[in-house]
C-alpha cells in the first residue's frame, strides 16, 4: 500500500527524511521502542505513525525480538509431547483488562535432566528451580517464556505435532497474528 507521506508529515510534525527512516526502520524488525528512542519519540507513538499510514493494522504492536534457539525436527516432536502433558499456556488479562492480553509458554517437571536438555535446547529466558514446600515433596524445575515472539515461534513450530493442547495453541496463534506484528 502506498503512503501518504505528505498527509502524515502535515499532521505529525515529521519530516519526509524522518518519517522514510521510520518506515525503513520498521520494515527491518526494528522494535517500536528502538525506532522510538533514535527518532525521539514514544513507542506509541511510532505504532500510530505507521497505522496511520496504512502500514500496520491500528494497535498492532511489535513484540520484542525472540530469544530462543529453533530445535531440529526430532527435539520439536518430543517436546510437543512433553509440552503436551507437562506444559502449559498462559493467555489471561492482565489485571482484569479485558484489552490487555498476557501470553506465556511453560514447562514443569520434577525430572532436573528433561528440565536442562529443554533449557540447552530451546534456549530463552528462564528457568527456575522450586525447592519443595513440604518434606514429602519433590524438587521442581521450570522453564517459560512470556516473550511474545518466543511463544508465538514455539506454538507455530508445535502445533502441528500437540493433540491435547492444539485448540490452546490455534486459539492464542490466532490472537497474536491479529494483534501483534510477528
Amino acid at each position: 500500500m502506498e503512503v501518504s507521506v505528505a498527509s502524515i508529515m502535515k499532521r505529525h510534525r515529521l519530516t519526509e527524511d524522518e518519517f522514510r527512516l521510520l518506515v525503513d526502520l520498521a520494515k527491518t524488525g526494528m522494535h517500536y521502542k528502538q525506532i522510538g528512542s533514535k527518532l525521539g519519540i514514544a513507542m506509541s507513538t511510532v505504532g500510530d505513525y505507521l497505522a496511520r499510514g496504512g502500514l500496520v493494522k491500528p494497535n498492532a504492536r511489535r513484540p520484542y525480538p525472540p530469544t530462543i534457539k529453533i530445535p531440529q525436527r526430532d527435539d520439536l516432536i518430543y517436546l510437543a509431547g512433553f509440552f503436551d502433558g507437562e506444559g502449559n499456556i498462559k493467555f489471561d488479562r492482565w489485571k482484569d483488562r479485558s484489552y490487555q492480553r498476557r501470553v506465556g509458554f511453560r514447562i514443569v517437571n520434577a525430572n532436573k535432566d528433561v528440565m536442562e536438555w529443554i533449557a540447552n535446547t530451546v534456549g530463552g529466558p528462564s528457568y527456575h528451580v522450586k525447592s519443595p514446600a513440604r518434606n514429602n515433596w519433590s524438587t521442581v524445575y521450570s522453564w517459560e517464556t512470556l516473550n511474545r515472539s518466543d511463544v508465538y515461534i514455539l506454538l507455530k513450530l508445535l502445533e502441528p505435532h500437540l493433540k491435547v493442547k492444539k485448540h490452546e495453541a490455534r486459539e492464542v496463534l490466532a490472537f497474536l497474528e491479529e494483534n501483534y506484528l510477528l
